[in-house]
This record gives structure tokens, C-alpha cells and sequence, in this order.
């Protein structure tokens, strides 16, 4: 995964993990990017509440099955990844 990424992230070394603000403004950093230009994807609905609390466009990621758990309210939901590739 580390060669098809610009950078890669980790709790453990950040010393905070999703949602909070600061794995996120640690990416950002990393990346060197202003968040209302950065895409975050993931499965978990507060995890994608985080990001776009803070200007990301978040994408919630729902594969298969919908698990009865509901979609983050006013975020954008896909089924696979390549439905995000478009987006880029």
C-alpha cells in the first residue's frame, strides 16, 4: 500500500487516531495540501463525520451488505472504490 500512496499515516506514531482532528491535520501536514482539497474514504460513518468536520470531502465506503448501521448524514456513499476513482 505504501507505493501507491503519497504518504501513509499512522495512529501509533501520530499519538491520536480517527476521528480526531489531529490524524487529520497530521495528514494534511504531511501532504502538504489545504483540507477542501483533500478526499477522505472510509467504512466508518464517524470517521467520515471527523474529516469533513474539519473541510475534507469525505466518502463513506459501504461494501456488500448494508449492516444495518446508516450512512453519515449529508456524506457522499459508495459502493466500491472504483466509484471513488472518479472523484479524483
Amino acid at each position: 500500500m505504501a507505493a501507491r500512496v503519497d504518504a501513509l499515516v499512522l495512529s501509533c506514531e501520530v499519538g491520536a487516531a480517527k476521528p480526531s482532528a489531529r490524524i487529520f491535520e497530521h495528514a494534511l501536514d504531511q501532504l502538504e495540501v489545504a483540507a477542501d482539497a483533500a478526499l477522505f474514504v472510509d467504512d466508518n460513518a464517524g470517521y467520515c463525520i471527523g474529516a469533513a468536520g474539519l473541510g475534507l470531502t469525505a466518502v463513506q465506503i459501504i461494501r456488500g451488505e448494508i449492516d444495518g448501521k446508516p450512512p453519515a448524514t449529508g456524506i457522499t456513499v459508495v459502493r466500491s472504490l472504483t466509484e471513488v476513482e472518479v472523484m479524483l
